[in-house]
């Protein structure tokens, strides 16, 4: 597993946002893109609030933004990187964006697309990493947990709530998480030590 980062461009609208507005993080959950055209991402986003979403819409690179009151907005917009994925392989979802760095994964060594981000003036850094090893099950739950809120301060939803929402047991909830928070937080913390 490749673990890949890259300064985004300005010009590139989660790169700006994240840098204009430090506190936002964001995470891009589907990248639909086609070589030469605008980009269609979902983006869960926070926190998220009227002056964010102001500033995207009125960003440039954005032709389109729908917001239907979750936590996810779609965005349809131009990137450069976006435009890297469309010409080669587009990364492991979810890949995040902080204070202007874009983090993403990829299966195997990519030659072709670091070169294609290096055309385009993006310096990638590369690192191998083990696997995580999630099922999509796992990743499924997790993320619908991050949406409901349940590891927000404080949370928005209990164990028992989030567990009706997904109708599965809370038992099964919260084994599920335990497993893929042990997975998860060792690599987290040997990262950011």
């Amino acid at each position: 597993m490749m673990a890949c980062s890259s300064d985004l461009p300005e010009g590139c609208w989660l790169g700006d946002l994240t840098r204009e507005h430090p506190r936002v993080r964001a995470k891009v959950l589907s990248l639909f893109t086609r070589p030469g055209a605008c980009t269609l991402s979902l983006v869960l986003l926070t926190p998220r609030d009227e002056e964010v979403l102001s500033y995207i819409r009125s960003h440039g690179a954005v032709r389109e933004v729908r917001d239907e009151g979750s936590p996810v907005i779609r965005v349809k917009h131009y990137c450069p990187l976006a435009e890297v994925f469309a010409e080669t392989e587009p990364p492991r979802l979810p890949f995040s964006v902080r204070m202007g760095k874009a983090e993403w994964y990829h299966p195997r060594e990519r030659k072709d697309l670091w070169e294609a981000l290096r055309r385009k003036g993006l310096k990638v850094s590369v690192r191998r990493e083990r696997e995580r090893k999630l099922t999509r099950r796992q990743r499924e739950i997790l993320l619908r947990a991050i949406e409901e809120g349940y590891y927000d301060y404080p949370r928005k939803v209990t164990l028992s709530e989030l567990a009706e929402r997904l109708g599965i047991s809370k038992s099964y909830l919260s084994e599920t998480l335990m497993k893929v928070e042990s997975k998860l937080l060792p690599e987290a913390l040997l990262h950011h030590t």
